[in-house]
């Protein structure tokens, strides 16, 4: 009896694991030439000109039948094997690990500086929205408070959006029904424990705000991420009639036409933000999803 892990593929006659969809078979890392074909597609992109690569959902890389497959120590020490080949072979490659966990658990996909370069800081998320709900920039500090002790050679990644939902997992019941009801009163934006929401959307375009919630994100240690198109405020698109994947309304087309209002503005939003950038000591990067 196969587990509900376990895919039938018609055409072949035999089953595939896969934890998360159908359509995404799991690899078996344990194969000697998976690893080696996945180091032979990272050279690849490397040789081009990729920097870094995003490990999705790095806490279920290993996947293990009979458990949740969750943080398997298995897990870091794959982690910490791809990274070595990055260090052998290619000199200034970044691990970003993609984790949506507790800041304790997160830290440990740093390993002792020896897995990951960077990590989203997801349960900023929770905080900072209830910081610019509430009016209360000081609520960030119980973030900031959390965050040291991390190897010298890692850093956190912080963002004020990205392409998927807005997770509000890690915040209290009572906490994620307040944003909820404030920043997607009709559940519009909604997806799971979380809402698809650009920052112009969350904040009614309102100028002023966008402005103080980048002040909030220079102010928090680590490498900022600017999603395409906060820094000129665009916000979420339509989306199609029966489409219940919310995050789709955050991966609208870059919008160039705004883009050049802005940039003949100095008074605009992105003449701000910009200011905001270059006193910013740690590298800046922007996430443009393909």
């Amino acid at each position: 009896m196969k587990s509900s892990n376990w895919i039938y593929n018609k055409q072949t006659d035999d089953y595939y694991f896969s934890t998360f969809h159908p359509e995404q078979a799991d690899l078996n890392w344990g194969n000697p030439r998976v690893f080696s074909e996945m180091m032979r597609a990272l050279d690849f992109w490397i040789n081009i000109g990729v920097d870094g690569f995003r490990l999705d959902a790095v806490s279920h890389l290993i996947k293990k039948e009979g458990t949740a497959s969750v943080g398997l120590p298995e897990t870091h020490a794959l982690i910490k094997k791809i990274r070595s080949y990055l260090d052998q072979n290619h000199r200034n490659i970044m691990l970003l690990a993609e984790a949506d966990d507790t800041v304790e658990k997160i830290k440990e996909y740093f390993g002792s500086g020896d897995e990951c370069h960077l990590a989203y800081l997801f349960p900023l998320v929770g905080q900072l929205l209830l910081a610019l709900k509430r009016n209360n920039p000081a609520l960030i500090q119980n973030i900031v408070k959390t965050l040291s002790g991390i190897p010298e050679n890692c850093a956190w990644a912080v963002f004020l959006g990205h392409h998927d939902e807005m997770s509000l997992k890690i915040i209290g019941d009572r906490e994620r029904e307040e944003l909820f009801s404030f920043f997607s009163p009709q559940g519009k934006y909604r997806f799971g424990k979380g809402v698809s929401l650009r920052l112009a959307t969350a904040l009614g375009g309102n100028r002023g705000k966008i402005i103080e919630a980048f002040k909030m994100l220079s102010a928090i240690p680590g490498a900022k991420i600017i999603y395409y198109g906060d820094e000129i405020g665009m916000e979420n698109v339509p989306l199609m009639p029966g489409e219940k994947d919310t995050r789709k309304s955050v991966r609208g087309n870059f919008d160039w036409n705004l883009a050049d209002a802005e940039k003949s503005d100095p008074e605009s939003l992105l003449a701000n933000i910009s200011g905001l950038i270059k006193k910013c000591k740690n590298r800046k990067i922007v996430e443009i999803p393909l």
